[in-house]
């Protein structure tokens, strides 16, 4: 099998040495291609230089002119490629190590192809030259002694390239110089350069994760263990009970709790669905949004029930899912469903009275319904009424 390369660039001063100049946010990006794409993506890069780069220079993000930037993003967006990506706080990074630009880019570095290397096996790294060659022949060897042992990478596939002698590095500058803009890395945040990549976007880890809220840091880290322990008890427990079945759907849940139990940080949707299909479950559907609406209702929704996963939304908009790992986890996602269910509550007692208005009193809607009572009951709200019962008063 033919090895994928991988091309990486990044945005942002490494380091926390707090010099003036330095950037508060450091992006790594690492852009995956299928070897049958290529051509079509040198073929990109060659197109759209002459079109957004004076003089036909090297293509890169920061050469382009603001106006042109989010249209070309967009033309991106279009090709047949996948990326990953860390965005680093530096100023919430606490390990006195990291002041150090070398020690701080090989960590960062590591991380972001370690992801890589877990999703798509062996693989060939292409980076974009950083620091001097001390430096990429101390990195090279950091990468083979660390990963290496892992099965992920090969030892003579870590090369250092010029990015003007590499148009899919250039692709590799773009996609970093894109999240950069998003996350605010160098000037405002703007979410629509990543919402443009929304379909090749297969995971950003933001660095470091949020810690726990609440005065008594050790207590909620002993909570949230025993919470993150239930989750993936209720995971495993729900998918060992649905292997019996051979129906599609059932397939689907498995695979879905098993993909979960393995993940640290929040799924996007769309990337939860690339990967069931990479694993072989086709739904026989061409359709996205038909694919989408077949995963939320049949599979995700009874997980969700089954209290084996939780909505989650991370900025800007982005609907995924993900297991209960803290408990500002279930705390936020209990708030968001109580909003949910009082906006529901609300709007059903407008509508109550509005019969009641319109047949001047005649008929009354007395009573929550099942599906009523079955939604407050997993934004946590008990009613203690009967069921549902339309009567007619005289």
């Amino acid at each position: 099998m033919t090895d994928r390369p991988v091309f990486i660039d990044e945005t942002g001063t490494p380091g926390c040495s707090g010099k003036p100049g330095s950037s508060q946010l450091f992006v790594v990006a690492a852009v995956v291609v299928e070897p049958q794409h290529e051509k079509e993506l040198r073929e990109f890069v060659g197109r759209v230089r002459t079109k957004y780069v004076p003089k036909k220079e090297e293509l890169k993000f920061s050469r382009t002119k603001s106006k042109d930037r989010l249209k070309l993003v967009g033309e991106l967006g279009k090709l047949p490629f996948t990326f990953y990506a860390v965005v680093v706080n530096k100023s919430a990074l606490r390990s006195p190590g990291l002041v150090y630009a070398s020690v701080f880019y090989k960590f960062f570095f590591g991380m972001l192809i370690k992801t890589v290397g877990q999703r798509h096996g062996l693989v060939e790294i292409h980076y974009d030259e950083y620091g001097n060659a001390k430096f990429r022949e101390s990195l090279e060897k950091y990468v083979r002694k660390r990963f290496m042992p892992m099965g992920l990478f090969k030892a003579n596939v870590i090369v250092a390239h010029d990015s003007r002698d590499c148009e899919l590095t250039q692709i590799a500058d773009l996609v970093v110089g894109a999240i950069g803009r998003a996350v605010g890395a160098h000037q405002r945040r703007d979410w629509s350069y990543l919402q443009r990549l929304a379909e090749q976007n297969r995971g950003v880890i933001f660095w470091p994760p949020t810690p726990h809220r609440g005065v008594n840091a050790e207590i909620a880290s002993e909570d949230s263990l025993a919470v993150q322990r239930e989750s993936e008890r209720r995971a495993r427990l729900f998918a060992a009970t649905q292997q019996r079945s051979e129906d599609e759907k059932r397939k689907w849940q498995v695979y879905v709790c098993e993909y979960l139990l393995y993940e640290d940080e929040y799924v996007p949707a769309q990337e939860l669905l690339h990967c069931l299909e990479e694993a072989g479950l086709d739904l026989q559907e061409r359709d996205a949004e038909k694919k989408k609406r077949w995963l939320q209702r049949f599979v995700i929704a009874p997980l969700r029930d089954a209290g084996v996963l939780i909505a989650s939304r991370v900025p800007p908009n982005y609907p995924g899912y993900k297991l209960i790992r803290r408990i500002e986890e279930a705390d936020e996602y209990y708030h968001q469903q109580w909003k949910i269910a009082s906006s529901i509550i609300r709007r059903a007692e407008e509508v109550r009275m509005a019969v009641g208005d319109a047949t001047a009193g005649r008929v009354e809607i007395r009573h929550f319904g099942a599906d009523v009572r079955l939604r407050l009951r997993r934004a946590g709200i008990e009613i203690d009424m009967p069921l549902r019962k339309l009567g007619n008063s005289s």
